[in-house]
């Protein structure tokens, strides 16, 4: 299985973990330089958010995205 096979498996399992649970989204954080990282958590559905937020473990701005489940 591919990297990105791999990711998506992960991403969907985690998906159906919180939807069990009652949370209503998943939620990643991607450092903003990382295009590759942004556009591969997109690929999967994952919608930026309107904030950004600056902390650990980055110490520069990093990309909000979210996942409605």
């Amino acid at each position: 299985m591919a990297a990105a096979g791999i990711a998506q498996a992960l991403v969907r399992s985690a998906a159906a973990h919180a939807r069990r649970r009652g949370h209503p989204a998943l939620r990643a954080e991607v450092e903003a330089g990382n295009r590759d990282a942004l556009a591969a958590w997109q690929a999967m559905g994952f919608l930026p958010q309107a904030r950004q937020r600056l902390g650990w473990p980055w110490s520069a701005p990093a990309h909000v995205l979210r996942l409605m489940l």
